[in-house]
């Protein structure tokens, strides 16, 4: 059996389908190179059904889509053809881009404070933004009164992508969007940015990959990087955000940067960064 039917089934999990077949497979690769007799396993198989037969297989499996799940599901929309329908009906963009940033957790906390979020992360005006783990946030863009000439945005998912674009196309905003893995980003994200976006991410590469965060940073070109982290857990009964300032403020004085200004919203936990 080939490793993209493994890649195949894993992503029959509704929110899982439109991450990109390619970012999947990397995953399970790097994953079963810890495991090599489950790869064995894996190319002897004669179907899923057989190897889900495997004890350790579906564990394996499970452990895949929950890493998925932490690292896309938890902040994507759930239903991606449900946006398209958004997308091609008739009501007012206004009322689109609010029932689209209704569609993903992320973004729906933010939906009331984004005016806000703009007018306290934009120290000067915006001229040009990339946001990185992007997911439909940049469609947020237009609830801002400050629209940046350009705006980039880097996700694994092509839909995503679109999505953005398209919303960005019609409020005049030149835009395009990078499918690109954070963990192996391609020379497109070291360009520089005026404005840098990074928001609820650096948990996810913290947990997956530690000591990345600071990699990263120090090779983006940027006058302001914004990361935020969130305040609370996803089942809302631990506080989260505060717990990372005093690891931001570290890693921020290691690389030489400087904190300028840091605000929360009910949910949310911005610092804004500068060389």
């Amino acid at each position: 059996m080939e490793i993209q039917e493994v890649v195949q089934e894993i992503k029959k999990k509704r929110e899982l389908t439109n991450i990109s077949d390619k970012f999947v497979q990397k995953l399970v690769i790097k994953e079963l190179g810890k495991r090599p007799h489950l790869l064995k396993i894996i190319k002897n198989a004669s179907s899923i059904r057989d190897l889900k037969r495997n004890r350790e297989f579906l564990y394996f499996f499970k452990e895949i889509r929950k890493m998925l799940h932490e690292i896309y599901g938890v902040f994507a929309p759930k239903d991606i053809k449900k946006i398209w329908k958004i997308l091609e009906s008739n009501i007012p963009l206004k009322q689109k881009v609010i029932d689209i940033l209704r569609m993903s957790r992320s973004t729906k906390e933010r939906l009331n404070f984004y005016s806000e979020i703009y007018d306290n992360i934009f120290l000067e005006i915006p001229k040009e933004i990339i946001d990185i783990a992007s997911g439909i946030n940049p469609v947020s863009i237009y609830l801002s009164k400050y629209k940046p000439k350009a705006h980039f945005f880097v996700d694994i998912s092509p839909d995503i992508l679109m999505i953005n674009e398209y919303i960005l196309e019609q409020i005049s905003i030149e835009s395009y969007g990078y499918e690109m893995d954070v963990f192996e980003p391609s020379n497109e994200l070291f360009k520089f940015y005026q404005y840098i976006f990074l928001w609820k991410t650096i948990p996810i590469i913290e947990k997956y990959n530690p000591g990345y965060t600071a990699k990263l940073i120090s090779e983006l070109n940027f006058d302001y990087l914004v990361v935020s982290f969130p305040l609370q857990s996803l089942s809302g009964r631990r506080r989260l955000g505060r717990a990372w300032r005093p690891w931001m403020y570290r890693l921020v004085k290691d690389l030489g940067l400087k904190i300028q200004k840091e605000f929360e919203t009910k949910n949310e936990l911005f610092i804004i960064i500068t060389p």
